[in-house]
C-alpha cells in the first residue's frame, strides 16, 4: 500500500471519483449498502478507478456518518464491508486506501463529534491509517474525532475537505476564503499528533 507521506512528498496522489456517482444501487437503496447486497459490483467499480490510474480509493461510506448517528443497526457492517472490498481492490495495484466519512447530523442528541468518532474508530480496529472526511459544510465533531483516532492510530493521515458554494461559504455559511465549488483543506490543526 502506498505510504501517503512518501507519495505526498514526490508528487499529487490522484483519487478515485465518486463512488455514488459511478455505482447505481436499484432506487431506494443507499449507495453504501452495496457493500452487502453487490459486493461484486462495488469492487467492480473500485478495480476501473484503479485501472483509470487512482492511486488512492475511497471506502464506499461516505453515507455511514448519517447511518450511525440514525443508529441504522447494520452501519458496522456497511464499514466492515467496505473497507474489505476497498482493501481488497487496493491490494491488487497497491493504492491507498482512506475510509470515507461523509457528513454528520449535529444534535444535541447525538452530536457530530460522538457519531464521526465512532465510525473513525470503528474503521481505525479494521486496519484503516488514512481518513477522509469530506465535502462538509462545518468542522463540528470533526477535531475530537481525529483526535480519538490519532489516539488509536498515532500516525493516522487525515484529510478533512468542504464543500463550498461560489460565494464562499459553505451551506453553513462558514467562510472558506475562496470561491469554487469544493476545495479540500490540510490544516495542522486536524493533522497535528498532539
Amino acid at each position: 500500500m502506498i505510504d501517503v507521506r512518501a507519495h505526498l512528498a514526490r508528487k499529487p496522489l490522484l483519487f478515485d471519483g465518486g463512488m455514488g456517482t459511478y455505482y447505481k444501487a436499484k432506487p431506494g437503496t443507499e449507495c453504501e449498502q452495496g457493500n452487502l447486497l453487490d459486493p461484486a459490483g462495488v469492487r467492480k467499480v473500485h478495480r476501473e478507478y484503479l485501472a483509470a490510474g487512482a492511486e488512492a480509493i475511497k471506502t464506499n461510506t461516505f453515507g455511514l456518518p448519517r447511518m450511525a448517528a440514525a443508529r441504522q443497526p447494520d452501519w458496522q457492517a456497511l464499514a466492515r464491508a467496505g473497507w474489505k472490498l476497498a482493501a481488497e481492490a487496493a491490494g491488487e495495484t497497491g493504492a491507498a486506501v482512506f475510509a470515507d466519512l461523509g457528513p454528520a447530523p449535529d444534535t444535541e442528541a447525538v452530536p457530530a463529534g460522538q457519531v464521526y468518532t465512532a465510525v473513525a474508530k470503528q474503521f481505525a480496529a479494521l486496519g484503516a491509517r488514512n481518513f477522509l472526511f469530506e465535502t462538509l459544510s462545518s468542522d463540528a465533531g470533526v477535531l475530537e474525532a481525529v483526535q480519538a483516532v490519532k489516539a488509536q492510530v498515532p500516525d493516522a493521515f487525515v484529510l478533512v475537505s468542504f464543500a463550498v458554494l461560489p460565494d464562499g461559504y459553505t451551506r453553513e455559511l462558514i467562510p472558506r476564503g475562496i470561491s469554487i465549488p469544493c476545495v479540500s483543506i490540510l490544516s495542522s490543526r486536524f493533522l497535528s499528533t498532539a
